[in-house]
């Protein structure tokens, strides 16, 4: 027996979950972009990744790029790709001074061997540096399929711990979850951080369109665990229509969900652009005016033709 769904109620869920959307680049992809204007929203949040051999100072430049086009940037200080506390303080004076950065994502870090003095977020949170700064808002990560590089009982040990850092300071904090391909595995995962303590609000990490395949091997360097192996299936020949992808399905899940449930605190999306902004951009701008067509009984959307 079919289900009817209310499509119009449902779009509506998408909508008012993906305001205020925000999206991750990296300085080399920026630099491949000749006005973010053409693509971002007035005053959009960026996120700028320092990636493993990237040097800080790339940062500064595309977040001074970001500021003066009218959006908000938030950079990444990932602590096992900072070289010496010098440039720690350095980076972090120069986003504030020269872009006005309030905002922050604080993490530890993909590499297995720091390649200076910080080995954990929590390090660079205790230096007392981002309050100094006046950072007023901090992102830590999430990680819904565990990582790993960590076991699930140090990840919940050291979530807890930024929860109890977070009460004693005047930022706010939240977390920003790693990017996975199920949004019944970020709903799951809530709920256990929950139970355990987590006070924290979470924005949900969402892979932009991209096709399976290379979308498959980001995964893969990611880590991002079982919901691989889902894609993996997908990629063999289950999926429905070609138009229907999977930050589709994890969009209208979390949408559904977050509508459904007033205590979850599942308040929002970002979006990984994976170097792809023009398709990732035309996607974000469609769901956020509901300009999309659902599919599988309401479990999925596409753009409107």
């Amino acid at each position: 027996m079919l289900v009817e769904i209310d499509e119009v109620k449902i779009k509506q869920q998408i909508v008012d979950f993906m305001q205020g959307v925000s999206i991750s680049i990296t300085p080399d992809a920026a630099e491949r972009i000749g006005d973010f204007r053409e693509y971002l929203r007035p005053e959009t949040t960026v996120f700028i990744g320092l990636l493993p051999g990237g040097d800080y100072r790339d940062v500064v430049k595309t977040a001074i790029r970001l500021h003066e086009n009218g959006f908000r940037v938030v950079p990444h200080f990932t602590a096992r790709n900072i070289p010496v506390a010098f440039a720690f303080e350095d980076y972090l004076n120069s986003v504030c001074e020269k872009a006005a950065v309030e905002e922050v994502l604080v993490l530890a870090g993909d590499v297995s061997v720091p390649v200076g003095d910080y080995h954990s977020s929590m390090q660079l949170l205790e230096t007392g540096l981002f309050e100094k700064y006046g950072i007023k808002r901090i992102g830590v990560a999430g990680h819904p399929e565990g990582t790993p590089d960590i076991s699930k009982t140090e990840l919940s040990h050291a979530l807890m711990k930024k929860n109890a850092f977070a009460r004693q300071s005047d930022a706010d904090f939240y977390i920003l979850t790693q990017f996975c391909f199920d949004a019944a595995a970020i709903i799951a995962w809530e709920e256990q951080i929950n139970a355990a303590g987590n006070q924290l609000p979470i924005c949900a990490g969402i892979a932009g369109p991209m096709a399976l395949g290379p979308l498959i091997k980001i995964a893969a360097k990611c880590k991002v665990g079982d919901s691989l192996r889902m894609m993996s299936r997908l990629a063999g020949g289950l999926i429905e229509s070609k138009s229907v992808r999977t930050s589709d399905r994890v969009v209208t899940g979390l949408a559904r969900h977050k509508a459904a449930t007033t205590q979850s605190k599942i308040q929002g999306a970002h979006i990984f652009t994976f170097g792809n902004l023009s398709k990732a951009s035309k996607w974000i701008n469609a769901a956020m005016d509901g300009e999309i067509k659902m599919h599988q009984q309401g479990r999925a959307f596409s753009l409107e033709n």
